[in-house]
């Protein structure tokens, strides 16, 4: 939940709530998807627990939740804590099409069209950039911020998928 005097998170099925420790470029970007007062967002987030301050807003809750990273956040779907946990994919509009993970597969579906699959020949990981190679083609992860075209939910990280005969862009999250 975000707002002007409230920034809170509590982990998917816990009680506990915590100050949400995030830098003001994200909050801004998070905060375009609230749309009322204590909106509640599903977030993907990456941190670390620490003491919250002596004074302020934050002081008045057991911790901080420091935020390092942020792997999605949105506001159609804050039930997702239901959800069961995705692989690492990607996904963009126009058109509509997902790139999803299966073991050494990248399984490509695009609207209208008949699904594709690609075996992972090669990846390099860096905290920056992701690179997943296959047989004339390459699924690229680039950090950097990402709003979905179609749902408006933000990302960290930018997608770019080649194919011998397409080019797809859109937003990727990695695993929860």
């Amino acid at each position: 939940v975000l707002g002007h005097e409230t920034r809170t998170i509590a982990p998917c099925g816990g009680k506990q709530q915590y100050w949400l420790d995030i830098t003001p470029e994200a909050f801004q970007r998070i905060q375009g998807l609230v749309e009322r007062p204590y909106q509640p967002l599903y977030g993907e987030m990456i941190g670390y627990l620490a003491p919250p301050p002596q004074d302020g807003f934050a002081a008045d809750f057991a911790a901080r939740f420091v935020v390092t990273g942020i792997n999605h956040v949105s506001a159609q779907s804050p039930l997702r804590c239901a959800s069961p946990l995705h692989a690492t994919y990607a996904a963009g509009s126009e058109p509509f099409w997902k790139a999803t993970f299966e073991q050494d597969q990248i399984q490509l579906a695009v609207l209208g069209k008949e699904s594709q699959s690609y075996t992972v020949r090669k990846t390099e990981i860096s905290p920056l950039k992701r690179t997943y190679q296959f047989d004339n083609g390459n699924l690229v992860f680039t950090r950097a911020h990402c709003v979905d075209t179609s749902s408006g939910d933000v990302f960290s990280w930018s997608a770019a998928l080649k194919t011998k005969n397409s080019q797809y862009l859109g937003c990727g999250a990695l695993s929860n």
